[in-house]
């Protein structure tokens, strides 16, 4: 609640003054008194990439940072849709970003093809940052208004790169050498609650109407916030023996090792 003026952030309950160290430099109730070295700020690592603030709160060794080379490109168009607040845990929404065999039935009103559930086998790499799901089928990326645009026989390649715990980039690859980059940015407010960013971009239709793109990209997203919200447990489960999984949830098994691997426990996946 506080203002920055100048160099330094003003306290709004009692206007302390702060400079860029975090270092008090005045107390305006007493402008002639000491300072104790006790009134500093915390102070954390800021990076602003892809039109979002990021913010570094545990500094616990090197840590790759999502790569999203396309963003500020002249060759893509850069959207940057509100941010969505999501009623469940970030690696519950996580894992539903990644998950594949859900198309058909919780995108059956956007792009899901209720006549083709069928998952393709799909290799996973793991990689410094988290690893790579390489998804490659039939299932048309299309709204179904524009489902006729697809070329017969085109196979539809859906590479999603994990940067763990919470981020993950998706590219989708569409005919004629099209690309789609969306980057799943899910921050944890609380145990039970997150607020989600999706920096997006392509490298087609440039001149669409910019509000198709953001409706489109809120429906989506809408269908797998209202399933993600129903899962339980509420926590996401990081003992593969507590759920059954089958083949198409290659990524979500890789994504749930990859957060007991950095020594996430139940407690900080929520």
């Amino acid at each position: 609640m506080g203002h920055v003026e100048g160099d330094e952030i003003i306290c709004k309950y009692h206007g302390l003054r702060y400079d860029r160290d975090g270092r008090c430099t005045c107390i305006p109730a007493h402008p002639n008194g000491s300072i104790s070295p006790k009134l500093r700020l915390d102070v954390f690592a800021v990076t602003e990439q892809y039109g979002l603030v990021w913010v570094r709160l545990v500094d616990d060794g090197p840590r790759p940072f999502p790569v999203l080379e396309e963003w500020g490109s002249s060759d893509y168009l850069n959207v940057l849709p509100d941010s969505v607040t999501i009623n469940a845990a970030a690696g519950r929404q996580v894992e539903g970003f990644l998950d594949v065999s859900h198309f058909a039935f919780v995108h059956a009103e956007s792009f899901g093809e209720a006549d083709n559930p069928v998952v393709p086998d799909y290799p996973v790499t793991k990689t410094a940052a988290g690893f790579i799901a390489d998804y490659v089928s039939t299932v048309s990326n299309y709204s179904h208004e524009y489902k006729h645009l697809n070329p017969p026989g085109f196979l539809w390649r859906r590479r999603f790169e994990v940067y763990l715990p919470f981020n993950a980039k998706l590219t989708v690859f569409f005919p004629e050498g099209g690309q789609l980059q969306i980057l799943n940015a899910a921050s944890p407010v609380s145990a039970r609650k997150t607020r989600l960013f999706v920096p997006v971009c392509r490298n087609f239709d440039k001149d669409a109407p910019l509000q198709t793109t953001l409706d489109f990209n809120h429906q989506v997203f809408a269908e797998d916030i209202a399933i993600v919200e129903q899962q339980f447990p509420e926590d996401l489960p990081i003992d593969l023996h507590a759920e059954a999984h089958f083949g198409a949830d290659r990524s979500s098994i890789a994504y749930r090792k990859g957060l007991a691997a950095l020594g996430l426990g139940q407690n900080y996946t929520t």
